[in-house]
């Protein structure tokens, strides 16, 4: 309130002196225009100052009515208020400029003299008031619509872990059942995933992070099957310290898992990364289990993609498709950094 009050008084002076130049203008086209000086000079300012301090509690009134009704559109106080200041205002001027003169004045010509400056500076107060609501409308538009993107956010992020978590732990759950060997490394490696989770708060991480989370959950489902699975994993890194949101890339690798053909002897998984100081290029190609012929995609895909419009608006792209038996994804993301 006090930056306002200070810039309002800054305005002001600023439209009055500029007011007062308009009304002068005349005599100076006639060259009439003479500064006050001499004996007259003290009496002319401190009316000039009076003046101008009337004129300010009629603007700033204008001003706080404003600031106090118009929020809850009270019209009818608006009005009443107004007219009161106008008034008061005018009565104010009135008594002033006749002990100022030292003259008897007609309320009438009094009231013809002074009415257009008067509307003129309302209309001061009220243009100042609604320019500084429609900054202040903006500003809080603003602030809601990031507030409701760090919210969408925080949900779609949280989506992803119990779903993560609920898969791993079903397979660990198995390989214990089994008294498996690979039991304890599944359980270390989760433990290392879920410290990832966990501790990666930040809105962005290095790229070397996330592929080592690729490479440890794929190490982790490799353990649900005695025979290694085939899978092609090219890495060409120039930008290791790439950053981009953390937990982006596995719900990829996690659709292929749970759409492929798993059990196959050749390679059935496709994983293509690379990235420089410009961009990041992620391909995922899987062979499509026969059981899941019309599955493709799912609720992890379509959470990415609604992350991906919220982080990278106009500064990505993301395409799946089908090429005969391949489930087929491409994402690139531009560093604006």
């Amino acid at each position: 309130m006090k930056i306002r009050f200070f810039l309002f008084i800054l305005a002001f002076f600023a439209f009055y002196m500029l007011s007062f130049g308009m009304r002068q203008l005349p005599d100076l086209v006639h060259g009439h225009f003479s500064f006050p000086v001499g004996s007259q000079s003290l009496k002319t300012w401190i009316r000039f100052l009076v003046d101008m301090l009337l004129y300010y509690a009629l603007s700033y009134g204008s001003y706080l009515i404003l600031y106090q009704f118009y929020p809850l559109k009270k019209i009818w106080a608006i009005f009443f208020f107004l007219l009161l200041l106008s008034v008061s205002f005018f009565f104010l001027s009135f008594f002033w400029t006749s002990f100022a003169e030292n003259s008897v004045l007609r309320i009438r010509n009094h009231f013809h003299l002074i009415s257009f400056t008067a509307v003129i500076n309302i209309a001061f107060g009220a243009v100042f008031y609604f320019i500084q609501y429609s900054q202040f409308r903006d500003i809080q538009n603003m602030r809601l619509q990031l507030q409701s993107r760090q919210t969408e956010l925080s949900f779609l992020r949280s989506q992803i872990n119990p779903h993560f978590l609920f898969n791993n732990l079903n397979n660990i759950y198995s390989l214990v059942h089994e008294n498996n060997s690979h039991a304890l490394p599944a359980i270390a490696n989760l433990a290392d995933l879920l410290r990832y989770m966990l501790y990666s708060a930040e809105e962005e991480i290095a790229l070397e992070k996330e592929v080592e989370y690729l490479n440890k959950f794929i190490y982790l489902q490799q353990l649900r099957f005695e025979d290694p699975f085939a899978v092609d994993f090219k890495i060409d890194m120039k930008n290791e310290q790439f950053l981009l949101p953390p937990l982006i890339l596995v719900p990829f690798i996690e659709n292929a898992f749970k759409h492929g053909m798993v059990k196959s002897t050749e390679v059935w998984l496709k994983i293509m990364l690379q990235s420089d100081s410009k961009q990041l290029s992620f391909e995922c190609s899987n062979l499509i289990a026969i059981k899941n012929k019309d599955e493709t995609g799912g609720i992890g895909i379509e959470n990415v993609k609604k992350r991906l419009d919220l982080i990278y608006p106009n500064k990505h792209t993301l395409i799946t498709e089908r090429k005969d038996e391949w489930f087929v994804v491409k994402m690139m993301i531009k560093n604006d950094k």
